[in-house]
């Protein structure tokens, strides 16, 4: 997938999200987070070095995956960053939701 470049919501298989200022149709800019702690550092700070994120960015959605060794179970979740403009400044609203938890099991 190239970077840079906007997709569309099938191309990146993704779906409509309701948040709580509006609905957000599933296209946009897409950047994996791949490797270890400082492969993932070095694409954010590259991201940042570019204006990647800009004050036309509305919304930010990072999936993320957690395991529990102590209970054997992944949760997969998703932060969601909504940036919205009023008059001279500039808010935040963070949410975070719990999109699948999974046993893992042995076969």
């Amino acid at each position: 997938m190239l970077r840079w470049v906007y997709h569309t919501a099938e191309e990146l298989g993704g779906s409509a999200q309701q948040g709580r200022l509006a609905v957000y149709h599933g296209g946009g800019y897409k950047q994996d987070l791949v490797g270890g702690n400082s492969s993932a550092l070095e694409l954010v700070n590259e991201l940042r070095a570019n204006g990647w994120l800009d004050r036309g960015t509305r919304v930010v959605f990072i999936d993320f995956s957690l395991y529990n060794a102590n209970l054997n179970l992944f949760c997969i979740a998703r932060l969601v960053i909504v940036a919205f403009c009023s008059d001279s400044y500039e808010s935040f609203m963070l949410n975070v939701y719990l999109i699948e938890l999974l046993l893992f099991t042995f076969a």
